[in-house]
C-alpha cells in the first residue's frame, strides 16, 4: 500500500484502524464501524453502529474514541454540545452572549478592541475560516477553500491578521 494519504469519508471525524479489518470513525455524533480491506485499501460493507451518542470535536475533525490492537474500544459518550461565547463579569455571573448557539467549534475567539466583535475560525462542511460575531449575529469573514485560522485585531480594530496555508505553506 502506498504512503500517501486517502480520504475515504468525507462527511465523518478521522478514523481509526481495528485490527481485524475495521475502520471506525465518528459520523453525525454515532461511532461507526465499517469493514476495510487492507490489501486494497478500501471500505467495504455497510456501517455498522458501536455507540450512540459519543463526542467529537469538529475541528480538528477528531473523534473522542480510541481503538486497541487487541480489538478494545474506549469512547467518551455525548454528542458535540452546542458553543456559544459568554460575557461574565468577574464573580463569574453570565452577562450576555455573543453569537448564536453554534454546532461548531469556536476555536480561539480574540475581541476586537472595541469590544463589540469577535473573531472566531470555525470548520463548516470541511472548510475551516474566520468568522465575525457580535451580540446579533455570525458573519463569515473568509470563504478560501484553504485552512484560515488563529485572527488577531490590528490595535485600531481597523483589520484582522490571520494565519493561511493558501500559498501551500501557512504564512499570514
Amino acid at each position: 500500500m502506498s504512503p500517501s494519504a486517502t480520504v475515504f469519508l468525507s462527511y465523518a471525524t478521522a478514523g481509526a484502524y481495528m485490527p481485524p479489518g475495521w475502520v471506525l470513525f465518528i459520523r453525525e455524533g454515532t461511532l461507526v464501524g465499517r469493514r476495510f480491506d487492507l490489501s486494497r485499501g478500501e471500505l467495504t460493507g455497510d456501517s455498522v453502529t458501536i455507540a450512540d451518542p459519543v463526542a467529537f470535536q469538529r475541528s480538528p475533525n477528531a473523534g473522542a474514541f480510541s481503538v486497541s490492537d487487541t480489538g478494545s474500544v474506549i469512547y467518551r459518550s455525548g454528542g458535540g454540545a452546542p458553543r456559544q461565547l459568554t460575557w461574565f463579569d468577574r464573580s463569574g455571573r453570565a452577562l450576555g452572549t455573543m453569537g448564536a448557539r453554534d454546532q461548531n467549534d469556536l476555536i480561539a475567539p480574540a475581541l476586537s478592541p472595541d469590544g463589540r466583535q469577535a473573531v472566531v475560525h470555525r470548520t463548516v462542511q470541511g472548510n475551516t475560516d474566520l468568522w465575525l460575531l457580535d451580540t446579533a449575529r455570525t458573519t463569515r469573514f473568509t470563504s478560501h477553500a484553504d485552512l484560515d485560522r488563529w485572527g488577531i485585531w490590528s490595535p485600531d480594530g481597523s483589520w484582522i491578521v490571520f494565519g493561511s496555508n493558501r500559498k501551500g505553506v501557512r504564512d499570514l
